[in-house]
């Protein structure tokens, strides 16, 4: 069985967000990840290469898999923020 393939990486959230385009999603990635701060009390995370999170939970399927989410995030795509979503049921 592969792993879980959403991952807190080493990437710094700040970073990322400075480079995303255009400046107009930069600035809404910037405005979301206060507005997450404030509300969850975490600090933010960078899950996979592109999904900033806030907290973490761990879930398990029946069948045995099991891994880590963020309890929420976003990730600042070209075409429209995507909420960053709970893994789904088996």
């Amino acid at each position: 069985m592969a792993g879980p393939v959403t991952k807190v990486t080493a990437a710094d959230p700040a970073d990322f967000i400075a480079a995303v385009e255009p400046a107009s999603r930069r600035q809404d990635a910037k405005l979301l990840d206060a507005m997450f701060q404030r509300v969850t009390g975490e600090p933010p995370r960078m899950w996979r290469p592109s999904i900033i999170g806030y907290g973490s939970y761990r879930y398990r399927y029946a069948s045995g898999y099991e891994g880590r989410a963020p309890r929420v995030g976003f990730d600042p795509r070209k075409a429209r923020h995507s909420p960053a979503r709970r893994p789904r049921p088996e």
